[in-house]
């Protein structure tokens, strides 16, 4: 029987191997746009209220910045810039991803209008006092450990103007049962499978992700955590008001 109470942290995902297969990579990151669309939730998550509140911060100026951490080949970040102009905001995307195999798919096709890559990490955006009115990632946290995380959060308090979304899954046996089996005619073709009932083992319940953004601390800013049903959950941080 597994053991869902807290997270397996000894679980390693596929993809985080610098060995592993560089086809099966590739296509697990193909298959993330068709994934995120059906259950990355932006739409609900980014609301007019909140995109309004970042453009306050902005001077009143809707034509926002967004940064998308681990953005693999882009696919969230224009999604929620087509949600954001559907709302009557603009934004150009920056998108960052450490991984070779990412960036030289990324950088292999024609970049989305008005949107740039590079191939870092936060904290070297964060040295370079860059900063960013709207900050996304996407199924990013689960990958790191605790502390790993409280560097994050650190890093997204130095370069967020307006507000930053961390999108993740939601620990429950539910959702590892029901995605192992959606997920089951692929489960050799790519890393979806496999990795995803791992990802989901190594995520978090919002009362875990609660006690850990707590130790941030509230000098820069407003840490929060937002079920979303059913499954998903967003750590969503807004600095203080100036």
């Amino acid at each position: 029987m597994l053991d869902f109470r807290t997270r397996n942290t000894l679980l390693r995902e596929l993809m985080d191997d610098p060995d592993c297969d560089p086809v099966r990579l590739q296509r697990t990151y193909r298959q993330f746009g068709t994934v995120n669309r059906l259950v990355a939730s932006w739409k609900r998550i980014i609301t007019r209220e909140l995109l309004l509140r970042v453009a306050e911060r902005n001077g009143g100026n809707r034509s926002l910045t967004l940064l998308d951490i681990g953005c693999g080949l882009l696919d969230n970040a224009v999604t929620v810039r087509e949600h954001a102009a559907r709302l009557g905001f603009s934004l150009h995307i920056t998108g960052i991803d450490p991984n070779p195999v990412a960036a030289s798919m990324v950088l292999a096709r024609p970049l989305p209008v008005d949107a740039a890559f590079e191939q870092c990490y936060l904290h070297d955006l964060a040295l370079q006092g860059k900063h960013f009115d709207l900050v996304i990632s996407n199924h990013l946290m689960h990958h790191l450990s605790d502390e790993e995380n409280l560097a994050l959060f650190n890093d997204i308090e130095t370069v967020t103007r307006g507000a930053a979304l961390m999108n993740d899954l939601r620990r429950s046996p539910v959702s590892w049962a029901a995605y192992g089996l959606a997920t089951l005619p692929v489960r050799w073709y790519s890393f979806l499978s496999i990795d995803g009932m791992r990802s989901i083992r190594r995520s978090y319940t919002p009362e875990e992700l609660m006690h850990l953004t707590q130790r941030c601390g509230t000098a820069a800013g407003t840490w929060q955590v937002i079920p979303v049903w059913p499954f998903r959950q967003v750590v969503r941080y807004e600095p203080h008001t100036v």
